[in-house]
Formats: structure tokens, C-alpha cells, sequence
């Protein structure tokens, strides 16, 4: 049917979501073998309060990650809730290594000026990182996965800082999502991007189609190898006539740079390495 959005899950099999509200069938189920009735956030044990101070003590995890050895503020903080009181997922786990690594490449950016959306944050660090360097940022997950974001948020910048990032639900396949995530930010992003968020083949269609719809014409995915993920991907990008180039970062994980096509009125961008074989890049706009 014209129009008509298929329901599907997330890679974390936890939330069902598209146009439709419809509940799975009866008897379908999830990848621990639990029958699976509504979205929901069912592995969490309590509603989480609704600022990070509130929470108790003991309950959530917090790291402290110094990126750049020459970035005079803080130390960025990531909380997670690896027992899954608050949260369900393995979004919520910890920081995973792809997310590490995408950070630590980013750290030194010069992100004035553009306009970021990350899917499937968890806790979000790549896309704080983007913020701290100037951008305005999105950071978007599953609905019952936000409030974690808002920690996460907290934890890095004060409320006043007019560098703070967002945080919003974006459902992959959902346009009404991404519509709102182009209207908190004004426009089309300029960039989208993700960590760890592709392993599942069944996943590659959604997420292209989540990038698709958000408008921008580039996106950065970092990959952690596992099995044959990887050729996976890259091959099904070529087929849907995406420009696709990858490189190694460290930790077994590779950066994917996608352009997305039929893009228009936008500018493409172009990651440059800066001069004194530093290990920083700069965004430099060049036209479409």
C-alpha cells in the first residue's frame, strides 16, 4: 500500500516502531526466546528519575575519558547502566569500543558551524565530543533509551553552556521522528553519526533509509569488526548506489564515510587532515 510504513525492531530486537502502532503478532519473539508482546522497556527494573542527581548512588556506572591531551576542559564523563535498572538495551551496557574509538577520532575536530545527528547514542560520547567542538548536536535513540542521553548530557555540559546537545527519539523508519530531529535542528544535518550500530544484516535497509530521511548528505559510522559485518555492509552500500570509503581506526574497528545519493541543495563535506601531521581533521565545505 502507497505510503504505508512497515513495522519493524531495532538491532536490540526491544522496540517495535514504523507509522503503524500495531503490537507484534502473537507468539513472536525476541533473541533471548521471551515472547515479545508491546515495545517496551522491559529488561529495566525502575522508571529513572528525571535528572542524573537524583539517581541513587551506586546505581548507574560513570567513566571519565580524557581524549585529547590538549583540550584544556574536563575529561568527558559517560554513565551507563550496565545492571539495567533504569534502562533496557545493550545500548545501555557501557561505552562499547566503536564508540571509544569515533570519539577519540573526532576529539580534535573543528566542528563549528555543522550540524550533527547521532543515531543509536547510548550514552552518546561521540556526538558530546562533536558539541564541545562547536557543532549543534542531536543525540537520538529509541524513546525509553532518552532520559539515559539526558544523563549523559548533564554529566558534560551546565545548562547555561550554549554548546549542549540535544537529546531526541529517533526510530529508524519512523518519518514523524525524523521530521522532529530536522526541526530541533533548524535544518538538514550536515552529518550523520553512529557507532556501533551495524552488526545486523537485517538492519543495513533501516538504518540507510533513518539517514536518508534526516536529509544529510554525508554520514560516519564507525564499524567494529565482527564475522563478515563488514564486506556485508560495504557491499550492500554499493548496491544501493551509496559512495562508500572505510578505513582502520584502532581496536579492531574501521570508519565507514558514506555520501548519500540524489542529496541536493546541500553541501558535501570533506574531511581534511590538518597541517604538522597532526592527528586532528577539519570539515571543509566544498560545493555539491
Amino acid at each position: 500500500e502507497a505510503g504505508k510504513q512497515t513495522a519493524f525492531r531495532c538491532c536490540a530486537c526491544l522496540d517495535e516502531f514504523g507509522s503503524e502502532t500495531d503490537s507484534p503478532d502473537a507468539g513472536d519473539e525476541d533473541f533471548d526466546g521471551k515472547t515479545c508482546e508491546i515495545a517496551s522497556n522491559w529488561w529495566a527494573q525502575h522508571e529513572p528519575p528525571l535528572d542524573l542527581s537524583s539517581v541513587p548512588e551506586g546505581y548507574l556506572v560513570s567513566q571519565h575519558w580524557a581524549l585529547d591531551p590538549w583540550d584544556p576542559e574536563p575529561p568527558f564523563v559517560t554513565v551507563c547502566d550496565p545492571d539495567h535498572v533504569f534502562f533496557s538495551g545493550h545500548g545501555a551496557d557501557r561505552l562499547w569500543g566503536a564508540g571509544l574509538e569515533l570519539a577519540k577520532h573526532m576529539s580534535s575536530w573543528k566542528a563549528e558551524g555543522l550540524k550533527v545527528v547521532e543515531l543509536g547514542a547510548g550514552c552518546g560520547l561521540p556526538g558530546l565530543v562533536l558539541a564541545r567542538r562547536g557543532a549543534h548536536v542531536v543525540l537520538t535513540d529509541v524513546p525509553w533509551m532518552l532520559q539515559l542521553l539526558e544523563y549523559n548530557i548533564e554529566a558534560n555540559f551546565q545548562d547555561q553552556d550554549a554548546r549542549r546537545p540535544q537529546a531526541q527519539s529517533l526510530r529508524w523508519g519512523n518519518d514523524m521522528d525524523a521530521d522532529a530531529v530536522v526541526q530541533a535542528l533548524g535544518s538538514p544535518p550536515n552529518l550523520v553519526i553512529g557507532a556501533d550500530i551495524v552488526y545486523r544484516e537485517e538492519d543495513f535497509e533501516a538504518l540507510l533509509s533513518a539517514v536518508a530521511a534526516l536529509g544529510a548528505p554525508n554520514a560516519l559510522l564507525a564499524v567494529q569488526r565482527r564475522d563478515h559485518v563488514l564486506e556485508a555492509f560495504s557491499k550492500f552500500v554499493s548496491q544501493k548506489g551509496w559512495s562508500a570509503q572505510s578505513h582502520y581506526l584502532a581496536g579492531g574497528v574501521f570508519v565507514f564515510s558514506l555520501q548519500v545519493p540524489g542529496v541536493h541543495g546541500q553541501k558535501n563535506l570533506a574531511m581534511k587532515a590538518t597541517a604538522a601531521g597532526q592527528k586532528s581533521g577539519a570539515w571543509a565545505a566544498a560545493a555539491a
